[in-house]
């Protein structure tokens, strides 16, 4: 149980940098729940009288089924719903309230990793190309490359008229944090919708998207996400208004705070393991190895300060 559970939060744990997918996070999640209690309620439900008889063989071959299940059925899920987030991304656009720094990510798209690429190259290949107005390049990660320009302006040509990124099997676009904030409004009626909110609420800010967050209940030893009356709206600009109104009642705006980003690979913060260069590090011990081939599992170290854990009996 503790492997398929580590398993779970590596899936979605890749994607929790990227908050706009969420929503379509959080159903992946309760279909990998269900599919997870079913499976192991017609496999490896044991009784007391048969649990001496269980070749440990058997279990494990029927944990490494279940994981690859799930990780076969997130894989195709996840990547379905990275390229609808991409789409959205690509039409974000600086305006003249935003006040900078004015980046721009350049990523690829397939194994061919921009970040392999010195910056300064790189740099010399776009200004070449007439590309102007470029401040500066760095890397940020495997996979990706941040530009940063010296204007709103400057940026939005390079995503609209650049072809030399686009002839490379590259994206090009704004990170959605530098353009938008997003705020959470609560005790919001059963009834109301994603249009509502977008169409109809009274706000001195545009509202872009809305997601219903969902809360986690176990019912009859099943874990089930259910709606819940909170909601998160993505807002135009980086200002969060501190009200909206909807259909005659006024709700405060509180700030979002999404979950925090840590790497399965690396196991480091700020990244996830699509995007790591570093190495592997085990969870148990902090060696350069796989959990599954570590010989210290019964003497679990803290991975950044290398000392001992105690566990609870």
């Amino acid at each position: 149980m503790a492997v398929l559970s580590r398993e779970l939060s590596s899936i979605q744990s890749l994607f929790t940098e990227d908050v706009e997918l969420m929503k379509e996070a959080e159903t992946l999640s309760q279909a990998i729940a269900e599919m997870t209690n079913k499976k192991i309620s017609t496999d490896l439900t044991l009784t007391r009288s048969n649990r001496s008889s269980i070749n440990p063989g058997n279990l494990s071959t029927e944990i490494t089924s279940i994981e690859t299940q799930i990780t076969e059925t997130s894989t195709v899920s996840l990547n379905q719903n990275k390229d609808k987030s991409l789409k959205k991304k690509l039409n974000l656009r600086y305006t003249g309230s935003d006040s900078g720094p004015f980046l721009i990510i350049v990523e690829s798209k397939s194994n061919n990793n921009i970040g392999n690429i010195h910056p300064m190259n790189l740099g010399k290949k776009l200004i070449n190309s007439g590309i102007t107005g470029i401040k500066n390049i760095a890397k940020k990660g495997k996979n990706r490359l941040a530009i940063e320009f010296i204007s709103g302006s400057t940026a939005n040509q390079f995503i609209g008229s650049n072809p030399f990124l686009k002839e490379n099997d590259t994206d090009v676009y704004i990170p959605s944090r530098m353009v938008t904030c997003k705020g959470v409004i609560s005790n919001v009626g059963s009834e109301i919708t994603e249009e509502d909110l977008i169409k109809r609420a009274e706000s001195r800010v545009q509202i872009l998207e809305a997601r219903q967050l969902r809360r986690r209940v176990a019912k009859d030893g099943k874990v089930e996400y259910v709606p819940s009356n909170s909601w998160v709206l993505t807002f135009q600009g980086r200002n969060l208004p501190e009200y909206i109104g909807l259909w005659g009642c006024a709700r405060r705006i509180n700030l979002f705070i999404g979950p925090v980003v840590q790497c399965y690979n690396c196991l480091r913060y700020g990244h996830t393991k699509i995007n790591c260069s570093g190495s592997k590090r085990c969870r148990n011990c902090a060696g350069p190895h796989e959990e599954a081939d570590c010989i210290l599992s019964n003497t679990p170290k803290c991975v950044f300060c290398e000392d001992f854990v105690f566990q609870m009996l």
